[in-house]
């Protein structure tokens, strides 16, 4: 086990060291205009990639925003349509409720349909 882990760490110094060199070894071998354009390069990348972030962000909450809106709506529906179906319950209840025989008869009739 040691030493595969010997290896695996003599192998990942040669392998940096000789990227290491290549980079600086092309790097100075490289123009100013080359290396202004690559400079620039990176610059232009890193402003876009901080734009779709911003801009991904952005999308992400207006999207949330909206999903909460549509809940609370759905929520203020189903309050409305409860006390809508509670009135009618009540009312329903005092219907029965009255000692009136007219009342009754009405219920009856309209219950069985008949006029």
């Amino acid at each position: 086990m040691k030493l595969f882990e010997t290896l695996r760490m003599k192998w990942d110094r040669f392998f940096r060291r000789g990227i290491e060199r290549i980079l600086a070894r092309n790097w100075f071998d490289v123009g100013l205009q080359s290396k202004m354009s690559a400079l620039v390069t990176v610059g232009l990348v890193g402003l876009i990639l901080i734009f779709a972030f911003i801009a991904i962000s952005t999308v992400r909450q207006t999207t949330q925003q909206q999903l909460n809106e549509h809940v609370l709506r759905a929520r203020m529906l189903a309050e409305n349509l409860d006390a809508n179906l509670s009135h009618v319950g009540g009312m329903l209840t005092i219907i029965i409720a009255c000692p009136c025989l007219a009342c009754k008869r009405l219920l009856h009739h309209e219950v069985s349909g008949d006029e």
